[in-house]
């Protein structure tokens, strides 16, 4: 988790900046839809963790 925050702010920093405000519906649609798909990344790591520690306490027993 300590590693994934860095990782989020760095992808907020780099994104492009604001469309169009009249276009996109508001200023801030590209920043939410970025923490949007970060959050799914983190939960897709999360996943894979949890996945490995199970793995590997089957492996253990």
């Amino acid at each position: 988790m300590k590693q994934l925050l860095p990782f989020i702010v760095v992808l907020l920093l780099t994104c492009p900046g604001c469309g169009d405000p009249e276009e996109d519906g508001h200023i801030w649609k590209d920043q939410t839809d970025m923490i949007d798909k970060a959050g799914d990344v983190e939960k897709t790591l999360l996943d894979a963790n949890r996945q490995q520690r199970q793995q590997i306490d089957e492996m253990t027993q």
